[in-house]
């Protein structure tokens, strides 16, 4: 089942790329990998 969520994640990516405004998304990304680093580094400790 998750398998098949993943699939239809993937699927739908290209939509998300073809965006008019990917200024709007490109903090949500910075902001989500920032806070994934600082998962990172809490598992690492």
């Amino acid at each position: 089942m998750i398998v098949s969520l993943l699939q239809k994640l993937f699927s739908r990516q290209p939509e998300v790329e073809v965006l008019p405004q990917p200024t709007e998304m490109c903090p949500v990304v910075e902001e989500h990998m920032v806070q994934a680093e600082g998962v990172g580094d809490a598992v690492g400790q």
